[in-house]
């Protein structure tokens, strides 16, 4: 679910390739001065194909902030109708053939007001966001930690609530997915005796012409190949063709076998880690506890093209 956000380099690292692209003294939008500058550091499809958590291509971000910043330094200006144009101290920042970095725009007064405006910590503290970080960097870093978190603590309680109560949780997740209209009258708990049978059905339809038959099991060590046997046995007994494994544990090698090597019965298999994931993703255990709202220009409407 998460992934590293340093795989594109750092908005510093776009700041010299940023400027090149614009050395010609050409006016350049924000997109061409993004597609120029990502060709000049050389990134790959996947790396162009990375996003923020808000959607946005990962180097055009990287590039915007860069853009931003050495507009404020005064080495970038900004045209009419959105356009970027190199300036002479941006050409001279160039001359000297050094890294442009955060550091290096320091010296520039523009820049330094800019910074202190836009500061995130804490003033008394006197910090700054890391140099190799955006705003929205150090804001998903922030989620992402979060999501660490609350995963961590949500297996704790998955681990420790009643085995009951976890086939109850099993069937709301089912419901969560959108399996039985996501009405509640369509999930059933059929017994609370835990062995290889079945935990609990979900009827996808006010018939029951279709179901989906649930094993649930709260356990501290993997899934082997005896359980997930017994379930399959459970589930030919029923005449079931669609079932769900799910464990707050994992699975050995050989019960995913198993169940990939059924013939008669579709079973999927959740673990302990897919299914925090889901719980997560489908708010079902967890809540909101606050909104942020990242605000960025909206450029369209500074456009001058309806004039």
């Amino acid at each position: 679910m998460q992934r590293s956000i340093m795989s594109v380099p750092s908005y510093q690292q776009f700041m010299r390739p940023v400027l090149e692209a614009t050395s010609d003294d050409k006016a350049y939008s924000m997109r061409e001065v993004a597609e120029k500058t990502a060709a000049i550091l050389g990134l790959n499809e996947s790396q162009k194909a990375e996003r923020t958590k808000t959607g946005v291509p990962l180097y055009y971000d990287r590039s915007g902030w860069a853009r931003t910043y050495l507009r404020f330094a005064g080495t970038l200006q900004t045209l009419r109708r959105n356009e970027w144009q190199i300036t002479e101290l941006g050409h001279k920042l160039l001359a000297e053939n050094r890294e442009i970095n955060v550091q290096t725009l320091r010296r520039f007064e523009g820049f330094v007001a800019f910074r202190k405006r836009s500061k995130k910590r804490d003033e008394a503290k006197g910090e700054d966001l890391p140099l190799d970080q955006t705003p929205e960097d150090s804001l998903e870093e922030t989620l992402n930690e979060n999501y660490a978190t609350v995963k961590a603590e949500l297996l704790e309680q998955l681990r420790e609530i009643d085995p009951f109560r976890f086939e109850r949780l099993c069937c709301d997740l089912l419901l969560k997915l959108g399996y039985g209209g996501s009405q509640e009258e369509f999930a059933e708990i059929t017994k609370k005796s835990g062995d290889g049978g079945i935990d609990g059905v979900i009827r996808q339809d006010a018939l029951g012409f279709g179901k989906i038959y649930i094993q649930a099991k709260r356990w501290q060590n993997n899934i082997q190949e005896k359980e997930v046997r017994d379930f399959l046995g459970a589930l030919e007994a029923a005449q079931a063709d669609n079932a769900v494994f799910i464990t707050t544990s994992g699975f050995s090698e050989k019960a995913r076998e198993s169940a990939e090597k059924s013939r008669n019965h579709r079973v999927v298999l959740i673990d302990g880690d897919a299914l925090a994931d889901l719980m997560i993703r489908y708010r079902l255990g967890v809540q909101i506890k606050q909104t942020v709202e990242l605000l960025k220009i909206d450029q369209d409407y500074f456009s001058d093209d309806d004039l």
